[in-house]
Formats: structure tokens, sequence, C-alpha cells
């Protein structure tokens, strides 16, 4: 139906019908049926004409560390273009203190690395321009400050996959992901979870070694495990030597009883596009365990779960195990973004999954992870605490907050403290990469306040003044808030929620 937009060097193979009178390829009997043409025999796919910069500013890293700008340049279909040199100009796009123009060389490099010593205070973008080839960009928006004096917002995909595993119908390596991630979409961090092969681990555990950087890059070792009964990632906070899948999720949490681990569910509310019966079915919430488990993955390359009712952001569901439907149950999950790209790609909504083309839906995924700065341990922190939101692989900024309480607590209510929420402000600020159209309040699963926006930053509150009683839920313990922003483009964020639990 339309060519393949992400390059790489594939094989493929050509057989010879000796009779003439093949109508199909007989996929299941090809290798008798036909006679073979001898290899080797490879396409290879080439970034088409460069069509825009992509420039991304990244914070600061750590104390004294200067702001990172990543500058590539890439076709209409995001592939990087390494093969010609560029000249490209930078330039202070929006904020008073972001550093002088200047002009960069990509010398033939996938993307380069700029630091932007100057960030000021406030909303600062980046332009950048190559005029020659007629081709520009315009950065994310960056605000050191925005979560306050300790806590800045470091960027990534927690779901990505490659053909490091032998399976023909993924492209990429492991390590071409994790240089993907760095050096093109501009990423803080990255997971590359190929399936726990005991003999490939020991290859992707190097890479995760040799490519994790303290306040340069940080990977996240981890591996996917498929299960009948939906799919779970499985991360660590150091490499372990080595990794062994498991069938069942009962078989899963032997596995990790004596481990130091964290567990992420993803596409809950869709079975297999492919074979729904024998490979995978839609996720079973009672597979979820709290024990290892204290995210789930709203959003990625075939859209967001959200919700099980099909409209809107949601494009697969119906099977009721959506994250609405998780969050009825009890569970205190926060939320992640992830791309669960098939083409090694990180943070790149461009991987058709079950056939959602991304220029056609909203896709993709991405994670905001709050904490003090860029280092493994201290993401792994901030994920264990919720600290964190999803977003569909564009860098909104989001900030939301319950009476003070930040995205991902758990607050218990007790005799003492409980006046103190007889009403609760909830207040959101947001910057959008691009104008943001509304904003969305939802409260135990129903939307209770929307405001439309015509706007780059929004700083609103809403005040819920339901007795805490009417609120209480006995399914779910007690109550909980999140928010979800949406931009001019259908992009959208997500905070983790908060929760008010009423009882121990």
């Amino acid at each position: 139906a339309q060519a393949q937009t992400h390059t790489c060097r594939a094989p493929f193979e050509v057989f010879a019908d000796p009779l003439g009178n093949a109508h199909f390829s007989r996929e299941q009997t090809r290798d008798y049926a036909y006679h073979k043409v001898p290899g080797p025999l490879t396409v290879t796919v080439k970034p088409a004409a460069p069509a825009h910069i992509r420039c991304t500013l990244r914070n600061s890293p750590g104390e004294g560390r200067p702001a990172i700008a990543v500058i590539a340049v890439e076709d209409a279909y995001q592939n990087p273009i390494s093969d010609t040199a560029f000249d490209i100009a930078l330039f202070p796009e929006q904020g008073e203190n972001t550093s002088p123009s200047q002009t960069v060389k990509t010398k033939r490099r996938a993307g380069v690395h700029v630091p932007i010593p100057s960030v000021g205070a406030g909303v600062s973008r980046l332009g950048a321009s190559c005029w020659p080839h007629g081709i520009y960009g315009v950065s994310n928006p960056l605000h050191p400050d925005f979560f306050g004096p300790n806590l800045k917002v470091y960027f990534g995909d927690l779901h990505v996959m490659t053909g490091s595993h032998g399976n023909l119908r993924m492209d990429g390596t492991t390590e071409s992901a994790i240089r993907y991630a760095r050096d093109v979409f501009g990423l803080d961090f990255t997971a590359v979870t190929n399936g726990p092969n005991p003999k490939l681990w020991p290859h992707d555990r190097d890479l995760f070694k040799a490519y994790h950087k303290d306040h340069r890059f940080v990977t996240m070792p981890a591996y996917e495990n498929g299960l009948s009964t939906g799919h779970k990632n499985v991360y660590f906070p150091s490499e372990p030597e080595q990794v062994r899948p498991a069938r069942t999720a009962e078989d899963l949490w032997k596995v990790l009883k004596n481990t130091e681990c964290m567990v992420i569910s993803h596409h809950t509310n869709t079975p297999s596009e492919t074979d729904p019966e024998k490979s995978w079915s839609h996720h079973q919430i009672d597979t979820i365990n709290p024990r290892f488990e204290r995210l789930v993955e709203i959003c990625q390359n075939r859209g967001s779960f959200e919700k099980d009712e099909i409209g809107d952001e949601v494009t697969l569901g119906g099977f009721g195990s959506s994250i609405r439907d998780i969050l009825a149950r009890g569970l205190r999950l926060g939320f992640v973004g992830g791309t669960d790209s098939h083409r090694g790609r990180p943070g790149s909504p461009y991987s058709n999954q079950s056939g959602m083309d991304a220029r056609a839906h909203i896709t993709g995924g991405i994670t905001g992870v709050l904490c003090k700065e860029l280092t493994r341990q201290e993401i792994w922190n901030a994920l264990l605490a919720r600290r964190c939101y999803a977003a569909t692989s564009t860098r909104i900024l989001l900030d939301v907050t319950l009476n003070g309480l930040t995205m991902g607590r758990d607050f218990r209510l007790t005799k003492k403290n409980k006046n103190r929420f007889a009403e609760r402000t909830i207040r959101i600020r947001a910057v959008g990469v691009r104008p943001l159209t509304r904003v969305v309040i939802v409260r135990n699963g129903q939307e209770v306040f929307e405001q439309a926006l015509d706007q780059t930053e929004c700083d609103l509150v809403w005040q819920d003044t339901e007795r805490l009683g009417k609120i209480h839920d006995r399914h779910i313990r007690g109550a909980y808030y999140y928010a979800k922003v949406y931009q001019q483009d259908g992009n959208l964020a997500w905070s983790s929620p908060v929760w008010l639990s009423f009882t121990p």
C-alpha cells in the first residue's frame, strides 16, 4: 500500500517458479515448491531529500553543566541524513538569555551535540536553519526551573525493539537504537527491550554498560517478556549477568523473586494484530503484580489505551483492559510512554504497529521523568516514585499537583489531616511544543473538568468541592486524579495520578 519509510539494509529472497503457474508466494511451502535464487540479496533503503532540522533542547544533566542542543537533519520520514555535511545556524527563537547565534557543522554525522551554557529563567526555544538547502527547525520548549529549583524533566523512551535478536520483522541493532536515541532524537535515556535470549543477552548487556554515562546519556537495562496474557517489560537498576524467559505471569514472578527490578505492562487493551488466539491477548488485569509494577504504559505506536471506548485518541480498545479499567481495580500505577518501535527508533512514532500510520493517527510515546540530575539511579528512583508523565513523542512540559502533592503520590488520609482535603485544588501548568487547545481533569475514571485553550502556556486551577465521602470509591479504596493536555496538532500528555487513600 505504501513504500517503506524507514532506512535500513534488509535481506530478501527470490524464488523461481519452475511451472510458471503460481499466483501467490505460498510462504508455507516455498522452500521445496520453488527454486531459490542464490544470494546474498539485499535492498538498501536510503533517506529522501533533506526536509527539516530536528532541533532538540535537553535540560542541564547536572549541577554546573550546560544544557545541550542536539541537531540532526532528516528527510520527511524522520530518517537522519548522515552522508552530507551541513552548515546549520543556531539562533534564539524564544528566551532573552539563550546563547547567541552560532554555526555548527554536522560533519557527515547523524547528529551533533552543542552545549548551550546560557539558558536563562523562563521558557527558551532554539531555532536552526540551513538556507542553502531550504530547511529549518524549532526546538521543544526548555524551562530549567519549571518544576522548581530541585527537579528537572528528562525525556526517554522505555520501550524499543530491534532486529538484533534475529527477528526479520524488526530493523536495526541494539547499538544503532541507542545511538539514534542519543544522537538523533535527543533523548536523555532509553531502554532497548528485546526478548530475554540468554545467548544474546551478554551482547546487549555489554552495550548497555558501554553507552551508559551519568550526566550525559542513561541506558536502562531491560527486556520484554511476551506472555499470552499480555506483554510485560522488565527493567533493572544495573546490568544483571543473565536473564531467563518466563512462559506465564506466575513463572515470571518466580524468576524475578529475588531480583531488584521493575515491571511495566503495555498495549493493555488490544490483542495481537496477527494471531490473537495463538500469540497474545489483551492484558489480563489479574496478572499485574503491585510488588513489581508501579507504572503502566498509557501510550505507544499503537495509540493510547487510556479508555476502553474507541474514539478520539483511542484507536484500539473495547476489551475491558484500558488504563482506567486497571485503575478502577485499585491498582496504583503511574503513567509512562514508550514507542514499542520495532525499527530501533526510540522516540519516533514512525513504526506502524497494528497498521496504524503515524501520519493519520496520533501515536508514539515518551516518558518525562522528574529528578535532580541525569543519572541512572535518579531516573530509577523517580520511576519507582511514579514521579513521571507520558506524552505522545512530543516534549510537552506538564506539572500537576493536588493541594501541593506531586504527581505519583499516594497520600493516606487520617483523622488529623483529612480536613486539609475537604476541598482539593488541582493546579495544571503546561508548556506546549505547539499551542495547547484543551485541558481535562479525570477523577476516578470520569472527566470532571475541561477547559478550552488557545495558547502555548497555561497555568490554571480547578477546585473540587465535592465531599470526601461522596468521591470515595471502595474499589479504589479512595480517589485519584490526573490531568491531560492536548496540543493543536493532536499530540497530548498525561500526568501520573495522585491518590488519596481512605484506608491504610
